[in-house]
């Protein structure tokens, strides 16, 4: 019995490694992502491409080629070939959600001053939260709160890391710019 267990646990550990990435197109999800960057953050997100990665940790991931952030007035945020995140197996189960990883090649950041005094990324996230949480101070009197797993999951941020980075910096009024470049920038 012992024997078998074993067989089964391998047979399930191989089908993670190397068939489950073939089954599921990403790329099939790409009209459902885009929509929920945009829903969550207000930003514009494309990509050419997406995987879906595994590993022998029991992690699961994916794969992003050719990406582009745009926030809500058109001006880019992001500009990188490709992008890796990979998100632990096991703390999932224990409803501790984690990416252990997001790695960014040779992303271009741009983060744009305005009115000499706030980056535009900032303030299209404020505005976003602000507008958030409006919304949800109007649902709270008018419906009872659902339950969702979901809620009950704790989030933690990733290890970010940006290898051959550009970050870009203007001055929307004055035209000053500052450009800096690394070849690795490690962010926990």
């Amino acid at each position: 019995f012992c024997i078998f267990l074993i067989i089964i646990l391998a047979a399930l550990y191989i089908e993670f490694l190397f068939f489950l990435p073939k089954q599921i197109d990403l790329n099939s999800y790409k009209p459902l992502i885009k929509k929920l960057v945009k829903e969550y953050t207000d930003f514009d997100v494309e990509f050419l491409d997406a995987n879906l990665i595994t590993t022998p940790g029991l992690k699961i991931g994916f794969r992003l080629l050719d990406v582009d952030v745009n926030l809500p007035d058109g001006s880019k945020l992001l500009d990188t070939p490709c992008i890796w995140a990979k998100l632990s197996i096991p703390r999932m189960l224990l409803l501790n959600a984690k990416l252990t990883d997001l790695t960014l090649y040779k992303p271009v950041l741009y983060f744009n001053v305005v009115d000499n005094s706030a980056y535009k990324p900032v303030r299209a996230i404020e505005r976003k939260l602000y507008n958030r949480e409006k919304e949800q101070n109007l649902d709270s009197i008018s419906k009872k709160r659902e339950f969702n797993l979901l809620s009950l999951m704790r989030y933690n941020a990733p290890n970010i890391n940006l290898i051959d980075y550009r970050l870009v910096s203007k001055d929307e009024m004055t035209g000053d710019y500052l450009l800096l470049k690394g070849n690795r920038l490690k962010a926990a």
